[in-house]
């Protein structure tokens, strides 16, 4: 890691048994020189990265787990013959920090913090180029001097990001760092089932995406430092923030 910054760090099982990691990036600020020696973008670093491992023991196996057969690099090898770790399972994250799971489909959810101007949300794709540090957002990265941190940027193919929005200085009813988050299936709460529920640490906003109208609601607005939005054994929907609170989302009057 190049800085003490933006480090990643969900560790979850997956409904396939496996196990995945999320990867930051490392740096705190926009380097071009960091960034395309062995960053985001590279298949051959462990940066910006979500791994995929595993850990079901096997007698004498070091290291102490597998790469699954289906990882889409687990041959050590991109289809056009560049090295990549066969452990990557996706990569082009920024700070990868929260991970969960769709329980309909399995499919893997994350939040990816921006830098200077836009907050993600992914459904991940295997292989996938998540866009860092070409794009942030749905925008091509301009450095200081104007210019494109990556020049072919316009015309590199990637996963667009399920949810994007701004930081406050572009938009006031925006954050400035995202946070994940949940598939909702609290019975409690059927209005809300299915949509993904996240927040953001700065401003407090809590919000629920529905991927089948492609909205973004605001619920409400809770208390800034909102540091985990996850789920209880039945499904409850739980907002836990740095002053010390666990909250727990219920439906209003």
């Amino acid at each position: 890691m190049p800085e003490p910054f933006h480090h990643g760090g969900a560790v979850r099982f997956g409904p396939d048994g496996l196990l995945y990691a999320t990867v930051g990036d490392g740096s705190a600020t926009t380097d071009p020189s960091v960034e395309r020696s062995g960053g985001a973008a590279s298949l051959a670093a462990w940066r910006g990265k979500i791994v995929r491992v595993d850990l079901q023991p096997t007698a004498g196996r070091a290291p102490a787990y597998a790469v699954p057969a289906d990882n889409p690099f687990a041959s050590g090898t991109t289809a056009t013959g560049q090295d990549a770790l066969p452990e990557v399972w996706a990569y082009g994250f920024r700070n990868p920090w929260k991970l969960t799971f769709d329980p309909a489909s399995g499919g893997v959810i994350v939040v990816d913090v921006g830098a200077d101007r836009w907050e993600e949300v992914h459904r991940v794709q295997p292989g996938g180029d998540h866009g860092w540090p070409a794009r942030e957002g749905r925008e091509c990265v301009l450095l200081q001097d104007g210019g494109l941190l990556d020049p072919g940027c316009s015309d590199r193919a990637g996963v667009a990001p399920w949810v994007v929005y701004g930081h406050l200085a572009i938009d006031p009813d925006g954050g400035q760092a995202v946070v994940g988050g949940v598939v909702v299936r609290d019975p409690e709460l059927p209005a809300l089932a299915g949509r993904y529920v996240f927040g953001d640490f700065v401003s407090g906003r809590v919000w629920a995406y529905d991927p089948v109208a492609d909205r973004r609601e605001l619920l409400l607005a809770a208390e800034p430092g909102i540091s985990a939005i996850d789920e209880g054994p039945a499904g409850e929907v739980l907002i836990v923030t740095l002053a010390g609170s666990v909250r727990r989302l219920i439906r209003g009057p």
